[in-house]
């Protein structure tokens, strides 16, 4: 059981799933603001709502960022992020 947590509940799930899709169909490196506002018009959901997402999946150590002066950039955390994203899209596409 997933006891609750917060990137396996609800709307999150599909919130998650899309920004690491977005990520892992990305460059190596994707601002913030991009990521938001894809995310957003995917979703219909608040930029608010998806910067809030992306710490989260930094607090879960599934992505990681960096700051370029006033722009912060994601990434997926490494490779193991990206073989469990690969093998997930691998399975449903069967």
């Amino acid at each position: 059981m997933h006891g609750g947590h917060p990137l396996l509940c609800g709307t999150l799930l599909g919130l998650t799933w899309t920004l690491l899709s977005l990520l892992f169909q990305g460059v190596d490196w994707l601002a913030a603001w991009s990521l938001e506002r894809e995310g957003a018009a995917l979703l219909g959901m608040t930029q608010s709502a998806i910067s809030h997402q992306l710490r989260a999946l930094k607090n879960a150590r599934l992505v990681k960022s960096r700051r370029d002066g006033k722009t912060v950039f994601y990434s997926l955390a490494d490779e193991h992020v990206k073989t469990i994203l690969d093998q997930g899209i691998e399975h449903v596409t069967e």
